[in-house]
């Protein structure tokens, strides 16, 4: 049995079950990624990856939810989406901007107002755009506070300057699903 997903345009690996949003059409297990639940079991999933995928959805929080439902207890997301302000995130099929502070609205504690299901932050980190693929990412803990520790000195800097980090790499690992993933 298949318990690894992969959603969107990711390089084709064997053990994973592919399946594409039905509107791209690329692959021949397409559904509808804005139709809930998907075809799929709950707690089926050890693994799902999303490459350049999530932009284009419609609501990102119930995909997020969906996202939670199929995966086992434990399971590990990984996701890269185009930073919000880099020209990879210009296309007309992107309805969504991404941050470093973007994940964290599924994340324990970190929004009140979001009632769950929660992830837990294992890492994010910047893919820098070839041109500036020299610029260092060093620690800057010592020289700003930031609410976010997994930003480095690249990241601060992409943040005023466009164009320096391209995409975003998100690992995600579900929380306790025998708390139902709400809050209590």
């Amino acid at each position: 049995m298949v318990t690894k997903l992969d959603i969107g345009e990711n390089v084709i690996m064997k053990e994973f079950l592919k399946i594409d949003d039905k509107t791209a059409g690329k692959r021949e297990t397409a559904i509808d990624l804005s139709k809930f639940p998907w075809p799929f079991e709950k707690d089926t999933f050890e693994e799902i990856r999303a490459e350049n995928v999530l932009e284009k959805v419609d609501d990102l929080e119930a995909v997020m939810n969906e996202v939670f439902r199929i995966c086992k207890n434990g399971a590990k997301i990984y996701i890269i989406v185009p930073y919000f302000n880099s020209s990879s995130n210009c296309s007309p099929t992107s309805h969504h901007n991404f941050g470093f502070s973007t994940f964290y609205y599924f994340v324990r504690g970190q929004n009140p107002s979001y009632p769950g299901p929660y992830f837990k932050m294992i890492n994010i980190k910047s893919i820098p755009s070839r041109w500036f693929k020299w610029i260092p990412n060093f620690s800057v803990r010592w020289l700003i506070r930031h609410r976010n520790p997994f930003m480095k000195f690249r990241d601060i800097l992409s943040l005023f300057i466009g164009e320096i980090n391209q995409y975003l790499y998100v690992e995600l690992q579900v929380e306790d699903k025998n708390t139902g993933g709400q809050n209590e």
